[in-house]
């Protein structure tokens, strides 16, 4: 949370390590090929919105 407070005046949604973690572990966990449309610090932590975009089968 540190980090993100730190920078996020300049947070333009590139790949902080925080924030990669989160979406990676929701990818592998889905199976689904994620897009992060915007990121948050709310007062109980961040708040990720992404969106699925399918499966190996739509992206092979």
């Amino acid at each position: 949370m540190e980090i993100c407070r730190a920078s996020i005046e300049s947070c333009n949604q590139t790949a902080c390590p925080v924030c990669s973690s989160v979406l990676l572990a929701l990818a592998k966990g889905t199976g689904e090929v994620l897009e992060s449309e915007n990121f948050t610090i709310t007062e109980y932590g961040i708040e990720i919105k992404a969106k699925k975009l399918g499966g190996v089968r739509e992206w092979m």
